[in-house]
């Protein structure tokens, strides 16, 4: 869309948590680029699902994710999982 928010973003930031994985691993599958940024520099790791579900950020890990990805403030999704207290994630991070 016209904020750089593509399907991944998109499935990440909306979809219920039922498949949430399995879409991610076709969307990526299908060639959906794991550290595409939205117009606020924010890449697919910053996203809403990926802080939630250590799952997510595996897979987008093992697809090539960059955990230093910094958005246009300057914020890694390390921050943010720390931000959002959520230990697990700082840990794979």
């Amino acid at each position: 869309d016209n904020h750089g928010i593509t399907p991944l973003h998109s499935a990440l930031l909306n979809a219920p948590n039922t498949n949430i994985i399995e879409m991610v691993e076709v969307l990526v599958q299908k060639g959906a680029d794991v550290n595409i940024r939205s117009s606020g520099g924010v890449a697919p790791l910053h996203t809403t699902h990926a802080l939630k579900n250590p799952s997510i950020v595996k897979v987008l890990l093992e697809h090539g994710a960059d955990p230093n990805a910094v958005d246009n403030g300057g914020n890694t999704p390390l921050h943010y999982a720390i931000w959002k207290r959520r230990k697990p994630i700082e840990d794979l991070l």
